[in-house]
């Protein structure tokens, strides 16, 4: 239930008898701002600012516990209408443009995306009260340039200040979980010298072993010295930083396996020449795993040395990398291998096995040959290619082919096309379309499915907005909902077939071929 009881003072109205768990109430804030209140416990007398009920409320901006538009500045009280505040519940405070804010002693916790996206939060004082700031608290919170965390706070999310775009990090010299050592502006797990929060004026300080997962993303770095006495780099540690240059000192063991740096802008890469676990051989640019022979981080000047045996998953995401020749030696080119990278030139070697998922998608690429090696090709390497113009199989291959130049890629034993392009024409043959053959940035504008084909896969032609004739006589039933199609040509005499068969009978008109 909720009541409207708007007090001049939090303090002023006591009327906790008349609640029940759960209810809701308004009052105003001293600035003359009206807040919405839950109520945790009436035995308790306890209650948090906003819903955070997202089972009643499924959007997040609903959560809001005053006007979204509201600027300035915001007091939250210890109490309210002779109950204690203890907590700033989930999302109270979505994407609200407040400036200042000011939380009172007697909160305990801050729950997840509490302040998410407030763009305009330049300033935030934190009680000694507070314990706990969850998850995506303050994300994207890009006017927030400092923040003070007090003695008595036990728990900090990893991505608590992701995005924050933090200026100045402190924490009080008597807080017993984390410290802020040597005036290093960055949050520190005391225990395992982890350094979990930086920002972009951290200078990690040489008794860090450890950068957690997320410890710097989207700080706007160009730069950062790691130490020797760091042994592991997390998870997307350094994702969307604008590093230039990435140096691994001799001690680090571990680097992890997903988005650990953001590769756009950086030019440089090595590997002091002492580290027992990587290396940067030749002067190639990359990081490579020496006991694997894996490239595991890549920029737009790296050249693939000899010896490496693999490009590994997400190894040059997002680089500026424009042109790279693959030589003999690679044999497995890994998920997302250039996902999002400026590649507009690639030359494939034999010797080559296995082109993982997604290894192309959204790069610039006109031309793709597949060796005669390759035995394995993942699903949507070329999705979202929109300058794809010739795919090719090399003659030989024995599990893959290119049958009668129709730039696609087929599977050779089952005749299915697993990848097509703007210039495909599927042969006769082929009986099965698979799923993401084809994709609105890579469709021809007119495609025609010879009768040979038996299955279509759902999402085989994801998001098409031309054309599709069909020369197939006698529809079966196909997985794909083809309700986007606005027209669909048949052969004479068959459209009361197309109309009764399952998917086909989905597009929005149906017109008979005349012969």
């Amino acid at each position: 239930m909720l009541f409207m009881l708007i007090c001049m003072g939090f303090a002023a109205c006591n009327n906790s008898s008349s609640f029940s768990d759960g209810d809701e109430f308004i009052a105003q804030t001293e600035e003359g701002v009206d807040m919405l209140f839950r109520i945790i416990s009436v035995t308790d007398k306890t209650v948090q600012v906003g819903n955070g009920d997202s089972k009643l409320h499924p959007q997040l901006n609903e959560l809001a516990a005053i006007d979204q538009e509201y600027y300035g500045k915001v007091t939250i009280p210890h109490e309210v209408n002779g109950f204690r505040v203890i907590r700033i519940a989930k999302a109270a405070f979505f994407k609200c443009k407040i400036e200042y804010v000011d939380i009172e002693d007697g909160i305990e916790a801050l729950k997840e995306n509490a302040f998410f996206d407030c763009e305009n939060l330049n300033e935030i004082i934190f009680p000694q009260s507070l314990k706990s700031i969850e998850n995506a608290v303050f994300f994207g919170c890009s006017s927030l340039a400092a923040i003070n965390i007090p003695q008595n706070v036990d728990y900090i999310a990893k991505s608590a200040f992701s995005r924050a775009n933090l200026e100045r990090i402190t924490v009080d010299k008597e807080n017993k979980k984390y410290d802020s050592r040597e005036d290093c502006n960055a949050i520190i797990i005391t225990a395992t010298n982890t350094l979990m929060q930086g920002c972009k004026n951290t200078k990690i300080p040489n008794s860090i072993t450890t950068i957690g997962e997320g410890a710097f993303s989207g700080a706007p770095l160009r730069s950062i010295d790691i130490p020797e006495s760091v042994e592991y780099i997390k998870d997307h540690a350094f994702n969307s930083c604008n590093l230039e240059n990435i140096h691994i000192p001799k001690n680090v063991e571990e680097i992890g396996l997903h988005g650990v740096f953001y590769l756009k802008y950086v030019k440089s890469i090595s590997v002091d020449k002492n580290n027992k676990r990587f290396d940067s051989r030749n002067n190639c640019n990359a990081i490579i795993e020496s006991s694997t022979n894996t490239l595991i981080s890549g920029c737009s000047n790296t050249v693939i040395p000899s010896g490496v045996e693999k490009i590994g998953d997400n190894a040059f995401w997002s680089s500026r990398l424009k042109k790279i020749h693959i030589p003999s030696n690679v044999k497995e080119i890994g998920n997302h291998a250039f996902y999002m990278s400026d590649l507009q030139e690639i030359t494939l070697s034999e010797g080559l096995k296995t082109i993982g998922s997604h290894a192309f998608e959204m790069t610039d690429i006109k031309n793709l040959t597949i060796p005669a090696s390759v035995d394995i090709i993942g699903t949507d390497i070329i999705d979202n290619c929109y300058k794809i113009e010739h795919i090719s199989v090399t003659e030989g291959n024995r599990f893959f082919d290119s049958r009668n130049n129709c730039n696609a890629i087929i599977h050779t034993s089952s005749n299915s096309l697993r990848v097509g392009c703007k210039n495909t024409s599927i042969p006769n043959g082929i009986i099965q379309i698979e799923e993401l053959a084809f994709d609105d940035s890579r469709s021809p504008s007119k495609i025609v499915i010879p009768e040979t084909v038996k299955e279509i896969d759902e999402d085989a032609f994801m998001c098409y907005s031309g054309i599709i004739s069909s020369l197939i006589q006698s529809p079966n039933d196909i997985n794909e909902d083809f309700d986007y199609v606005d027209t669909l040509y048949v052969p004479m005499g068959t459209k009361d077939k197309y109309l009764k068969a399952k998917g086909w009978n989905k597009a929005k008109n149906i017109i008979e071929l005349e012969n």
